[in-house]
């Protein structure tokens, strides 16, 4: 099950978002500095057999400010009337084993990017965001 988390609505869900950050640290050496957390929206995966098993945060980043990533400099040198980009990072935390035991898994990690690319696509459109660039 996802939960959308709105930058309103974090002081609620501190502990969800902790441990969903924490997952992104371990799983993809990634941390959101406090400025974009407190823009973000957090898209967040979990049930009762798992816990918080993933999701995605969703960040606007100016493209002034991009220093040396490359996909931003190139979006900012073909869209140059944007002076801002979304980004989002997506992380699926569950090892999915190929076995008739972990068809469940593999069952999950189906629904899940189904889900997240809706609920992505959602939060997109509900915000006006015309581009989002993803980190996996």
């Amino acid at each position: 099950m996802l939960k959308i988390i709105t930058p309103k609505k974090q002081k609620l869900h501190k502990s969800t978002i902790g441990a969903f950050l924490n997952l992104l640290s371990v799983y993809q050496n990634f941390a959101l500095s406090p400025d974009r957390r407190k823009k973000a929206t957090f898209i967040v995966a979990e049930d009762s057999q798992h816990g918080i098993y993933g999701g995605a945060v969703l960040f606007p980043q100016r493209i002034i400010d991009r220093g040396d990533e490359f996909p931003l400099q190139a979006f900012g040198d073909v869209y140059p009337q944007f002076q801002e980009l979304w980004s989002a990072r997506v992380c699926f935390c569950l090892e999915v084993n190929l076995s008739s035991v972990g068809f469940r898994e593999l069952e999950l990690w189906k629904t899940f990017y189904e889900e997240i690319y809706e609920a992505i696509y959602a939060v997109g459109r509900s915000k006006g965001i015309k581009f989002i660039s993803f980190g996996f």
